[in-house]
């Protein structure tokens, strides 16, 4: 829905789909029971839109532009003595009215003028792609950044960037493909080369078999990329008899070689090689399939099991 300025100021308060996130307490510090308790009602990035007092009343109507400008603040019930109540406004971060700057964490983001951070960002060196000084990779009204480090989406996903570059990818049954190269990013950061289907290939270039098994197969994800993964997103090896559902096995080359060939999750298992299920895609299909991890790959019984033993890094919005 579109509204103008001035029908945003004249509009009745719609409360629907407002999500209740946090309540805060004006001037907790020293409060006795005459002092009102105040709530904030957070949009989908965590910024505050409304504002009500314990009689359920709204005090504050708050809108934001793009990158978190004020545009509507109105403010109704308000006692003089607290002539400003809502200053955990855009992504729920204390905005100090002097200056018009918000505090992350890490650094301060400044919506009024610069749109921007005001010092670089303090893992830059696992950005290269993106401007130290940039918010959500300007993408704002999609994307938070919690803390002004990481940038991460609603739902805790660590987010794929394109550098905007398109590659010739080439499959060892000989069939090319035109893909755009990216990067997500393993829980301590680590950059993670990938490669996207943006549409100039078949469905089969989607992800392949460590693409299905790391990344939730929306990526395609090369052999060598697999143990930086690995070692950055908190993996450990555990022994084949103690291998469990979600586990992933990770088949390698001939004669002893350490290299991954090959990726699948284990759906089930007796301890054995030969007692375990494992699910994953082969070559350039489309559809996940189902066999004996003793048949998965070629060389079999050169691989490991691996497991996740650090959840993903999820931080609140």
């Amino acid at each position: 829905m579109e509204r103008t300025f001035n029908e945003c100021l004249n509009m009745g308060v719609e409360m629907d789909g407002i999500i209740d996130l946090y309540e805060v307490i004006a001037h907790e510090s020293g409060r006795d029971d005459q002092e009102p308790a105040f709530f904030y009602h957070s949009d989908h990035l965590g910024s505050a839109a409304y504002l009500t007092n314990d009689a359920g009343q709204v005090t504050q109507t708050l809108n934001y532009l793009p990158y978190g400008e004020d545009w509507v603040d109105i403010q109704n019930y308000v006692e003089t003595r607290y002539p400003r109540l809502g200053i955990y406004t855009y992504n729920g971060k204390e905005k100090d009215y002097e200056s018009g700057f918000h505090y992350y964490g890490a650094r301060y983001y400044w919506s009024e003028l610069l749109t921007g951070w005001l010092s670089v960002d303090p893992m830059m060196d696992k950005y290269p792609g993106i401007s130290p000084y940039a918010y959500c990779a300007w993408t704002p009204v999609m994307y938070i950044d919690p803390d002004g480090s990481i940038i991460r989406d609603r739902n805790g996903k660590i987010k794929y960037y394109s550098d905007g570059t398109l590659v010739r990818a080439t499959h060892p049954s000989g069939s090319t493909a035109i893909l755009e190269r990216g990067y997500i990013y393993a829980n301590d950061g680590t950059q993670i080369e990938v490669l996207k289907n943006i549409g100039y290939a078949s469905d089969g270039w989607n992800t392949n078999c460590h693409g299905t098994t790391f990344a939730d197969g929306e990526y395609w994800l090369n052999n060598e990329q697999v143990p930086l993964l690995l070692n950055s997103d908190g993996y450990t090896i555990v022994k084949q008899e103690e291998a469990q559902s979600g586990d992933a096995i990770l088949y390698l080359g001939n004669d002893g070689s350490t290299e991954i060939e090959h990726s699948m999750t284990i759906v089930s298992t007796d301890g054995t090689l030969e007692g375990t299920q494992v699910a994953g895609l082969g070559g350039l299909e489309t559809e996940t399939k189902t066999v004996n991890a003793s048949s998965g790959w070629k060389n079999a019984d050169n691989s490991v099991v691996v497991r996740k033993t650090e959840p993903d890094v999820i931080q609140a919005e």
